[in-house]
């Protein structure tokens, strides 16, 4: 049985690779490993990361997994999706995942609650920092040395030395997204080349993920197992900004070919399928799964909504021209979804007040909108759309509920950005990404809370992550849920101290910081709650700042 080493970067575009014409950036390995191995020119993935990612664990669209953005827990997978590592893992292989997961940050919704036997990264949308910073290892926070996607390349290696079954393995580096972190080995050498400092850390980021996909190789060189090894390398959308991108319109976020289709190198060694470079037809992360069990040859009842490419690599077939692939984005009350439907021909997109049809086979750059003189498909595109659409979200798109299992074991981190708020509180950060934390608690009215499934009665030691001014002393919360209530009085000041960052460019992100811990008391749990919630209880302005809670589940329990 092969292994399987599937390498996903975050925000590398299409362009962003030395083979895809990037005259700029320095990406030797993956160009050479291109050179040996299958290129799908026109592969595409979903507008922005969390989407992408259900759909390579599945090979399924993401509305039918219950992902429909990247943060405020839209992004969690469902925990009854079968995923490809539950399916490795059930063949006898050893399952690790190293670095971004974004699918989920609690148990069952983990990597560990998802197959994996392993995981060392973060669960969230984005790394505050990427030098020296606390990372998950299993269960577990704990601190590190180094730059990120060296220690991400670092596990995977050690994992490949230890391994003695057949595995299957992710490393999903979190470069090049935001911050602007890079070290100064690869910024430099951009910057003297005369780019500005945004696409100098960008590029710089993509080299290191160059050299590091190297160390990876000559790891599994040295172990022999590069000869039986199935190594796949793409990206979850497109650029974060506008750069060189090949003359395709559009960027992450969007629906646009600059926007979902990025690289894609399979390789697996000479004399299991021939190397070539294939622009006809086109793939994409809801296919590969399927593709993947086909080569290992794995049976399984499961469906998938993607079609394997496995005969097109063995049997030097071309890629399917028949396909539909429809995309969807920003499925939320804050903003208008945009959407579109491919084709090997055409290209509907449709945003707020704008629809487009593109004639991919003449105009792969979108540059003539045909939609008035080919109204019948992009009807015939438009009805189809609703089609898929209704049965995607058939099963609802509601975020499931965080998860309370005494049984488990393990602490439960109820961070603020997965927390509904009441009106008049704000996001630090306005938008609630990932590490962002609740400000203007100024009224009694003012209450945050999140969503739970508690599986029996428990109890909990409950920690509050917070900062605030001298002032604030003796301010008074509650924490509360249907069946108990704990009250919290802030005995304590905590600035929450800034830790200094070394950013390229000014980020676009909230701060990392040194949060204050308040051991706030006991919390009693009932199967019959359902909501966990924090309130202001005076009418009194504070410059109070939640970070979240925690349930530590070693320091109180009871049965």
């Amino acid at each position: 049985m092969p292994n399987v080493i599937f390498v996903l970067t975050d925000d590398q575009g299409w362009g962003d690779i030395g083979y895809n014409g990037n005259q700029m950036l320095s990406t030797p390995t993956l160009d050479s490993l291109a050179a040996s191995s299958v290129v799908i020119d026109r592969f595409y993935v979903s507008p922005v990361c969390a989407p992408s990612r259900a759909s390579f664990l599945t090979g399924k669209y993401h509305l039918n997994t219950g992902v429909s953005w990247v943060t405020h827990r839209k992004e969690v997978m469902h925990e009854s999706e079968t995923t490809v590592a539950e399916i490795f893992k059930e063949e006898g292989y050893r399952t690790a995942y190293y670095g971004k997961w974004h699918n989920g940050a609690q148990y069952p919704h983990s990597p560990l609650g998802q197959g994996f036997d392993q995981f060392f990264g973060f669960c969230g949308g984005h790394c505050n920092s990427y030098f020296d910073t606390e990372l998950q290892w299993n269960h577990e926070m704990i601190p590190t040395q180094g730059y990120v996607a060296d220690l991400f390349t670092d596990s995977l290696i050690n994992f490949i030395d230890d391994s003695e079954k057949p595995f299957y393995a992710v490393l999903a580096y979190n470069t090049p997204h935001t911050p602007y972190q890079v070290p100064d080995l690869y910024y430099d050498k951009y910057l003297q080349m005369g780019l500005d400092r945004k696409t100098a850390a960008i590029y710089g980021m993509i080299e290191n993920i160059d050299h590091n996909v190297n160390r990876l190789l000559d790891a599994l060189n040295k172990e022999d197992q590069m000869e039986n090894t199935i190594f796949v390398y793409t990206s979850d959308n497109g650029p974060n900004f506008v750069r060189y991108n090949g003359g395709l319109k559009g960027r992450k976020a969007q629906v646009d070919e600059g926007s979902i289709r990025v690289p894609f190198i399979i390789h697996y060694p000479e004399g299991h399928f021939k190397t070539r470079h294939i622009s006809e037809g086109f793939a994409s992360h809801i296919d590969l799964l399927p593709t993947l069990l086909d080569l290992c040859g794995i049976q399984t009842n499961n469906e998938f909504h993607g079609s394997s490419f496995a005969s097109f690599l063995q049997k030097n077939k071309k890629l399917s021209t028949e396909k539909v692939l429809f995309t969807h984005q920003l499925l939320n009350d804050d903003f208008a979804a945009s959407s579109a439907v491919r084709t090997n021909e055409y290209l509907l997109t449709c945003y707020p007040g704008d629809t487009a049809l593109f004639n991919l086979q003449n105009d792969p750059y979108q540059l003539k909108n045909i939609i008035g003189q080919q109204k019948n498909i992009s009807d015939a595109l438009i009805r189809a759309y609703k089609n898929w659409y209704e049965e995607a979200i058939g099963e609802g798109v509601d975020p499931e509920p965080i998860t309370i299992d005494d049984h488990m074991d393990i602490d439960i981190d109820f961070p603020a950005h997965e927390a509904d708020l009441s009106e008049g509180l704000d996001f630090a950060g306005t938008m609630g990404w990932a590490n962002d934390w609740i400000i203007n608690w100024d009224s009694g009215k003012d209450s945050i809370s999140w969503d739970i499934q508690v599986e029996s009665d428990c109890s909990y030691k409950v920690s509050l992550l917070y900062a605030c001014k001298q002032k604030d002393i003796g301010s008074k919360l509650l924490l509360k849920t249907k069946s108990s209530q704990t009250p919290i009085r802030i005995s304590q000041a905590d600035e929450g101290i800034l830790v200094d960052n070394p950013d390229r460019v000014i980020r676009k992100e909230v701060q990392e910081r040194k949060w204050g811990v308040l051991e706030a008391g006991i919390l009693r749990l009932s199967e019959t709650d359902s909501t966990i919630s924090i309130s202001l209880l005076d009418d009194v302005s504070t410059s109070i700042e939640i970070k979240g809670i925690v349930l530590r589940s070693n320091e109180y329990k009871i049965d």
